[in-house]
């Protein structure tokens, strides 16, 4: 898989777990926001894997909140609705939540200013 499909199944599988938990807090749901807009974002990009330097950027954020996630991320099974953790919500505490999501923030800059420059420097008879 390219740097970008890999961006953007970490930013499916995130999104997946943090949709499941029904009783997550809000900033979780700010996250899963910023996962839904970085993988719209590199949906639209078609050019992504020609910038590996914010590509790697954007993988390392997703890397560390899925190591989280995957160390921590055991959702309490209450019939179909899954619940949030106790062991998850220790470890995603507003503090945490916050420093994950500026980094979400910061690698969907980064890829935002790609799709712009990618936008800018295609010439107007190639574009949709």
């Amino acid at each position: 898989i390219s740097l970008a499909g890999q961006v953007a199944q970490g930013c499916s599988y995130l999104r997946e777990v943090f949709d499941n938990a029904k009783t997550a807090p809000r900033g979780i749901r700010l996250l899963t926001n910023e996962l839904a807009i970085i993988e719209g974002v590199m949906r639209d990009t078609p050019d992504a894997n020609l910038h590996q330097e914010e590509l790697e950027f954007c993988l390392e954020r997703l890397s560390k909140l899925s190591q989280v996630v995957s160390k921590y991320g055991d959702l309490e099974s209450a019939g179909h609705a899954r619940k949030w953790g106790k062991r998850l919500a220790m470890a995603m505490s507003t503090d945490k939540i916050e420093k994950h999501l500026r980094s979400l923030r910061e690698a969907k800059g980064y890829l935002q200013s790609i799709q712009n420059l990618l936008v800018h420097c295609t010439p107007v008879h190639l574009r949709d």
